[in-house]
Order: structure tokens, then C-alpha cells, then sequence
């Protein structure tokens, strides 16, 4: 049984390999060279070979050497190693590979495919930091973490992955440099445990699928997902109803969708009816708000409705669900921001009809890897602010506007039900009307949805938040904002724009700077000032902003500034300028 052992190398000469062909691989300048003689520096390598030599027999080692000094190893020297193996002569029978990284890596991943292909059985082991590490949680690799649930070298337990199996890896006694031995504990030499077990089933002729069922990479070829054509392509004319904070970005930012937008609509009751809305971009575009009674069906393949719930209060009568019904019947995809009066006879009858119902919604098929968390290599700009109505939406699209005209590739994860209609990657929209979940279950959903992102490459992901940060107030439940916390320590944004307002303290603006570096470990490198304001006492009772004027503005966000000892500008004219902070952050 010939085993590839990625290790810090073996000290050969202890008598605990006394019988056994090892064989000393060094990494020299891009090549590999067998150096037999070779003494490790570390006992590491020793001490988890030195599990395999206890608990199975009859095979051979070659060591590749990864590293020499502390426990990690390089990617480009990771990647040789398995090139090698690859492209052998030898058949490897199994790879052990005892040190994962961090970072998601595609070369890795690929490498590791194709050794599965190959006939190889991959085994590695977790980072001992909780993190998800790779090749460990790749799906071609058995990927094992150690357990105090594990108690003798005979026991392990099957999980459904990306952690695929528990060993024991408390503290043992391993064999170590100097023909002595140690006491160790750790990943590493839990899945020395799971290689052994493996060397001893192939010996026996025991598939090892059926040794270790739940592991998918043992399972056979996996079946490979037939998508069919994404309801994103299906949109090419939609309108949308009815005209409110929400929809309005879709006009403002018109040039970032992938369809046109046709028409707006709202009722005779909004006071919007014949309202002229103008885009932000150059084309001059502009669009008549019309009144949903008259609405031309035929115009438009997608019906966009935004929140109804204050329409249909003040108004007492039902819109939204004669809405939905005009678009089954005219056979028309429906792209909802929430799930209101949506059941599973509606979607039911969407289908029937051969056409779409969309809404934001979180499909919380989180794997079992025991508590772990991705680490996330992109760089993320985080979108945060003070309370509610700043702008923060808005700052999203122009910072997404801004980066993807000078050709960088962005992934993004929205707040607001309509990211997806921008080509968002991901959604969680837990404000009005919103879907969330709770506690770490957030944090576990969020971090899975940045892992999806930055495998994809990307050179930036930005996020944003609803609302405020920190508790401002503590006289009821609803001013202890745990969502946008929780959205925080879940996207773990590298920089945070700050969204402020000009009726904030200086103190409850520092006292938010501190929360977000401190909980997020983030640098908040500017702030972005809301240019309106409440004027009076009555006008926060009343919920009222008004536009600040200019002048007044600009001494406050000199005086923020001087304050905070970061850049600040407004959130309008300011975009440009933002942008450039947060290009320059990361640029340094």
C-alpha cells in the first residue's frame, strides 16, 4: 500500500518504523527531490506517522516535506506536491495530508478532483482553529477533525460533511524527534486514525463506502445538477408597483438591470400618480407614475410588486392578492419583496401557468460542520450606519455602479428584497417585511453566503445593513438592533462606510465606530452624511426629515471629521469620493 504523506517529514530512524520503506521527498526551487537521509527539524510529521505505523501495516510512505518551522505550510508548495503525486509513476493508494488552509484555493480544488479521479483516497485534516479549512472540506477529500467524543484509536464518527469524520485527537502519546516521544493533540492526528482505518479496510478488500457511508466522497460519482434556465433570464420587460422608497432605486438605477424597466404603477390613492421620476444616469430617461387600474398587461413579461402592507391599510381594500391573480391570468412572472399571503397552492398555480413566482427567501441548508466558519481571502467593503433611512441602499448601487465600470468584478450580498434584480449574488433581506432568522443560525447563513462569493473570485464583495448598529436607546425591545449585530459578525466586513445622520452625536457616532471595529474587527475608513435631518423636536416625533441646508452641512461634516479623524462626505455628492477611500484602503 503505497501512501503520499504531507507532513513536515519523518524522522525515519526512530524505531517505531522499524520495517517500513519511507521515503523522504524535499522541496527545492519549484522541484521535488528524494533526500533519504533527510532529519526533520519538527517532530510533528514523525508523530502522526507514527499513529499509521501503530494501528495498520504492510504499506510505504513517501513524505512530502511541506514545511520546517511552525505548522503551516505555503500554497504554491501545496499545490507542487500534489502535482507530483499526480503526475507519478506510483499509484498512491492514499494521500494523507495532515496541514489545511485557510483560504479557499480553485488549483487545490481541482488538483484534489483529479486525484479522486485518479483513484486516490484523500484524507485531511481540519485547522485546529475552528475555522473551515481546505483541502479537508473539499467534497473529494474525507475530511476529519478530532473529537473528545473519540476516545481509543478504534473509534470514530461519521458525519454528513464538510466535516466528514470524527477521531480520536486528544492528547496521545506519538512517537517525536530523537527517537523519543511526546504527548500531542489535534486534528492532525485524528486523521492519522482515519488513514489507518482506511490502509487496513483496502487490505482486507472492505469498500471503504461502506466503512464510511455518509462520506460523499466515497459514494461514487456524484450526479450532476441539470439547471434549467434562471428566472433572471426570463426577465426582459417588467413594471413596478407600486412606487415607494423601494422600487424607486429600480428606476434610479436603471442601467444596472438586466431588463427594462417598462412602467411604474401605483394607486389613485398614493398621491404619486403622474409624478415625473428621473434616472441618475446619463441617458435622461424618465418615467410617468401610472395608476395600477390601467395597467397594460401586455406590455411587460415580469410584474414587480414591492411592499402593499401600508397601501392596503390605509385604503381597506385588498390589492396585492387581485394583483397576483391578473398575473396568473395573463401569464406573467411575479418578482415579490415578501412572501405575504404566498403558500404553497399559489406557487402551485405559478407553475401551472408556466411562469415564475420570486421572493427573497433563505434556504437554510447549512452542512453539518459543527460550528466551523469559512474564512473569507476577498477583500469586503461593508456598508453600516446609525439608524434607519440614511441611504445606505442607495450608497450600494453607486458603489457597485463605480467599481463595475472600472472593470472590477463584485460580489455583493443585499439587505434590500430587490439586490437580486440588480444581479446581486445573495439577499438577506431582514428589514420591513423581511425574513431572518436568529443567533448564531444568521451568523452561520451569512458566513456560508460569503464562502459561496468568494469562491467565485471575485476582486471585491460588498455588504450592506438595515438600520442601526448599536442601541442608541434602551427603552424597549425594538431599539436593540441583534439583526444588524448579527449581520456584522456573519459578513465580517475588512472596511465599513459609516452612514451617519446630521442629527447624531459625535458620541453616538464614535460610540458606533467602536462597536464595529471592536465586534467585526473593521476599520470604519469614512463616513457618509445623510444630507437631511430632522429640524425640530415635532419633526422626529412626526418622523419628518428635511434637507439641511448647505452650508450648515458642510460645517458639521468639517467638525465629524476633525472629530473623527476620518473622511467625510455626503452620501450624494460624496459617492465618488467614497469610492475612491475605499479603493485606496484596499489599494494600501
Amino acid at each position: 500500500m503505497n501512501i503520499a504523506f504531507l507532513d513536515s517529514g519523518i524522522d525515519a530512524t526512530h524505531p517505531v518504523f522499524a520495517g517500513i520503506p519511507i521515503t523522504q521527498m524535499l522541496y527545492d526551487n519549484g522541484t521535488w527531490i528524494q533526500e533519504d537521509e533527510y532529519q526533520p527539524t519538527m517532530g510533528h510529521g514523525t508523530g502522526v506517522a507514527s499513529i499509521l505505523a501503530k494501528n495498520t501495516f504492510d504499506f510505504a510512505i513517501t513524505s512530502f516535506v511541506l514545511f520546517e518551522e511552525g505548522l503551516s505550510a505555503s500554497i504554491d508548495r501545496y499545490i507542487s506536491a500534489l502535482e507530483f503525486i499526480l503526475n507519478a509513476k506510483t499509484q498512491y493508494d492514499i494521500i494523507h495530508m495532515s496541514i489545511s488552509l485557510r483560504m479557499y484555493n480553485p488549483v487545490l480544488e481541482n488538483l484534489c478532483k483529479a486525484l479522486h479521479k485518479k483513484g486516490c483516497v484523500l484524507v485531511g485534516a481540519f485547522d485546529n482553529s475552528g475555522y473551515i479549512s481546505y483541502p479537508a472540506a473539499f467534497s473529494t477529500v474525507i475530511g476529519v477533525d478530532a473529537s473528545p467524543l473519540c476516545k481509543t484509536s478504534a473509534d470514530y464518527r461519521t458525519l454528513s460533511g464538510p466535516v466528514d469524520l470524527l477521531a480520536k485527537g486528544g492528547a496521545q502519546r506519538v512517537a517525536w524527534l530523537n527517537h523519543g516521544y511526546t504527548l500531542m493533540q489535534g486534528s492532525s492526528f485524528a486523521a492519522a486514525y482515519i488513514t489507518a482505518h482506511s490502509i487496513n479496510a483496502l487490505h482486507k478488500g472492505v469498500a471503504l463506502s461502506t466503512l464510511f457511508p455518509l462520506c460523499e466522497c466515497l459514494s461514487g460519482s456524484t450526479p450532476q445538477k441539470t439547471e434549467g434556465v434562471s428566472w433572471k433570464d426570463k426577465i426582459h420587460k417588467a413594471v413596478a408597483f407600486p412606487y415607494n422608497k423601494e422600487t424607486s432605486s429600480l428606476v434610479r438605477f436603471s442601467e444596472l438591470l438586466s431588463f427594462e424597466l417598462v412602467d411604474l404603477y401605483d394607486t389613485k390613492l398614493s398621491g404619486s400618480l403622474g409624478r415625473i421620476i428621473k434616472c441618475f444616469d446619463e441617458s435622461g430617461r424618465q418615467y410617468t407614475v401610472k395608476n395600477i387600474d390601467a395597467c397594460d398587461f401586455d406590455a411587460f413579461d415580469t410584474f414587480i410588486m414591492g411592499h402593499t402592507h401600508d397601501l392596503e391599510y390605509f385604503s381597506k381594500e385588498q390589492i396585492r392578492t387581485p394583483l397576483i391573480e391578473k398575473c396568473i391570468q395573463n401569464k406573467k412572472n411575479l418578482f415579490c419583496f415578501d412572501n405575504e399571503s404566498i403558500d404553497e397552492p399559489m406557487q402551485f398555480r405559478f407553475l401551472q401557468a408556466g411562469v415564475d413566482l420570486i421572493y427573497p427567501t433563505i434556504d437554510y441548508t447549512v452542512p453539518e460542520k459543527l460550528g466551523k466558519l469559512y474564512y473569507i481571502n476577498t477583500p469586503v467593503l461593508g456598508i453600516f450606519g446609525t439608524s434607519s433611512q440614511q441611504g445606505k441602499y442607495t450608497l450600494q448601487l453607486s458603489l457597485r455602479k463605480q467599481f463595475l465600470h472600472d472593470g472590477y468584478t463584485v460580489g455583493q450580498l443585499g439587505s434590500e428584497p430587490e439586490s437580486l434584480l440588480f444581479g446581486m449574488d445573495k439577499v438577506y433581506a431582514y428589514g420591513f417585511q423581511g425574513t431572518s432568522l436568529y443567533g448564531y443560525k444568521t451568523i452561520e447563513y451569512l458566513n456560508q453566503c460569503m464562502a459561496d462569493m468568494d469562491r467565485k473570485q471575485y476582486d471585491i464583495l460588498i455588504v450592506g445593513s438595515q438600520s442601526g448598529t448599536i442601541p442608541l436607546q434602551y427603552s424597549c425591545l425594538s431599539t436593540i438592533p441583534l439583526e444588524s449585530i448579527n449581520f456584522l459578525l456573519g459578513t465580517r466586513p475588512d472596511a465599513i462606510i459609516l452612514c451617519v445622520n446630521y442629527h447624531d452625536t459625535i458620541e453616538d457616532i464614535k460610540r458606533t465606530i467602536c462597536a464595529l471595529e471592536s465586534l467585526g474587527k473593521s476599520k470604519v475608513i469614512a463616513c457618509s452624511v445623510f444630507p437631511q435631518g430632522y429640524a425640530s423636536q415635532w419633526d422626529i416625533l412626526r418622523g419628518v426629515k428635511r434637507f439641511i441646508e448647505s452650508s450648515v452641512l458642510e460645517i458639521f461634516i468639517q467638525q465629524l471629521s476633525q472629530a473623527l479623524s476620518i473622511p467625510c462626505y455626503t452620501n450624494d455628492k460624496g459617492a465618488t469620493a467614497l469610492y475612491q477611500r475605499a479603493i485606496d484602503f484596499f489599494a494600501a
